[in-house]
């Protein structure tokens, strides 16, 4: 069946979407502002076919429809690399430690197999989130 998406919203009041339809087995969620809107969008990654499906956070709008970008097993690590303000489609190759970063409107390239990292290693979704400045660490 398609993957489905359960939306709480953050003050935990009330479901935004539940059980959206968007989607495919397999495919791993990799959220984010790609449409610049303040909200973040419904989102994953094909590993399988290295290809990326977005929808709007509105739901009325698919943003990228089988965009072919990244390696087959990479893992999704979207944000916004290029400080416009939408995230951009970025992958990680472990087996290469490779970074493929893809703007927001698909018009420029900024980084195409930048080595970063150890080859084998891998993220998870906090290595991916932006680090804070506090004393006390947070896990």
């Amino acid at each position: 069946g398609a993957g489905a998406w359960y939306v709480l919203a953050a003050d935990q009041s009330t479901a935004i979407a539940w059980q959206l339809p968007w989607g495919m087995p397999g495919a791993q969620p990799a959220s984010g502002d790609y449409d610049g809107d303040g909200r973040s969008d419904f989102a994953v990654f094909d590993s399988g076919a290295g290809a990326w499906y977005v929808l709007a956070a509105d739901q009325s709008t698919a943003i990228a429809w089988q965009l072919p970008w990244g390696m087959p097993g990479g893992q999704p690590v979207s944000g916004d690399y290029d400080g416009d303000g939408r995230s951009d489609f970025a992958v990680f190759e472990s087996n290469t430690a490779s970074w493929f970063i893809l703007s927001a409107d698909q018009a420029a390239v900024i980084a195409w197999q930048l080595p970063w990292g150890m080859p084998g290693a891998w993220l998870n979704e906090r290595a991916a989130q932006p680090t804070q400045s506090s004393s006390t660490p947070s896990f």
